[in-house]
């Protein structure tokens, strides 16, 4: 019997390490995506949670909503940041809490857009193909899970945008027997469309002023573009009208300068485009960081192999560098420490293909976007 207790020891000890690193979250804990996604090993929260005796049927809702708004959403609008909830729903007996995963797919079924804004029952992690997953923060006392998602500029990627979620109801016996899992849940936003193709549209901070450009490659009755701007990214006024060029078949460009932001916080923008007829559609949300973060941005793209990346650090400390291509593939990351004032970082491009590719430069509190083009 001595050989015995410290093979049963290691068996228990074992097993509660990985019931533990679960419960972290599959993602966290080894990586993998359990939502039944198309790009998984088909391996999903009922594979292991797959009783039905403690809480019925479990089931997973996805619901969409514009920030701070109740009515469910079906489309998005590109670069626009809303609000989701997954709620994990069971028809019977008190659960000891609740667990979830949830990812973001474009048609290629690679991640779509960037999730923020994590409440406390929520944390982000790299997943299946490093894609990252929204799951549960350590098990949950509440079946909902709220975070915020911000979708794919329509440069970057367009077209439909796939939400896959599975979750799990636990009985807190430290096992998985009495547990509920479900077997995963879709929904599908589209792209919503304007009356006008817009290229692009950016808010970039300059000194204490806020330079809106914004690009259309067709515009079909276009009367004027009223440029809306909030400091919540909620209630938005107008500030500018900018006549349109109505009928348009070749790129107009657009430019206006805001030149009383709001100081020390973000200032949100979009466009209100009106046709002829009174009709209007609204563009997405741009952001203008007017913080202590970074007063410049620049991508210098006149050599091979490198390309240079141009900074006014306004506050010294800790940074992240990631490069993304038109697909949202991470193509480099880099931490860094700076100091205040001017600095340059340079990333090799060996053999990256020609297109369009972004920047974005964080110190996870704010963050920087700049978009260039590498030939």
């Amino acid at each position: 019997m001595k050989k015995v207790y410290p093979f049963l020891v290691f068996l228990l000890f074992a097993s509660s390490i990985l019931f533990m690193g679960y419960s972290s979250g599959p993602a966290t804990a080894v990586m993998q995506g359990y939502t039944g996604a198309p790009n998984e090993s088909g391996t999903r929260c009922i594979t292991c949670h797959s009783s039905t005796a403690n809480f019925g049927s479990s089931t997973t809702s996805i619901t969409v909503f514009e920030v701070g708004g109740t009515t469910p959403l079906t489309e998005y609008v590109p670069g626009t940041t809303y609000e989701v909830h997954v709620v994990v729903s069971h028809p019977m007996g008190i659960a000891a809490g609740y667990g979830f995963q949830c990812v973001a797919l474009n048609t290629s079924n690679v991640q779509a857009g960037t999730f923020s804004n994590a409440r406390s029952n929520v944390k982000f992690a790299s997943g299946t193909m490093g894609n990252i997953y929204a799951e549960h923060n350590g098990t949950s006392s509440s079946n909902t899970f709220i975070f915020d998602w911000t979708a794919p500029l329509s440069f970057v990627a367009s077209g439909n945008v796939g939400f896959y979620a599975a979750g799990n109801v636990v009985d807190g016996l430290g096992g998985t027997a009495g547990d509920s899992g479900t077997g995963g849940t879709a929904l599908l936003l589209t792209e919503s469309t304007l009356p006008i193709s817009l290229v692009n549209f950016t808010a970039n901070p300059w000194s204490n002023e806020v330079l809106l450009n914004w690009e259309t490659e067709t515009e079909v009755d276009n009367q004027s573009f009223e440029i809306e701007h909030s400091v919540d990214g909620q209630k938005f006024e107008k500030i500018a009208t900018i006549a349109g060029a109505g009928n348009s078949e070749i790129n107009q460009k657009y430019q206006f300068v805001h030149r009383n932001p709001q100081l020390g916080v973000n200032n949100y923008y979009r466009l209100k485009q009106i046709d002829f007829s009174g009709d209007y559609t609204y563009s997405h949300v741009v952001v203008a960081n007017l913080r202590k973060m970074a007063g410049n941005l620049a991508v210098i793209t006149n050599q091979k192999d490198q390309i240079n990346i141009s900074l006014e650090i306004l506050q010294e400390g800790d940074y992240e560098l990631l490069l993304y291509n038109q697909l949202g593939q991470l193509m480099h990351k880099e931490l860094v420490y700076l100091t205040e004032g001017s600095s340059q970082i340079q990333v090799p491009v060996f053999n990256w293909s020609t297109g369009v590719y972004i920047v974005h430069f964080t110190n996870w509190e704010e963050k920087l976007t700049q978009q260039f083009f590498l030939d």
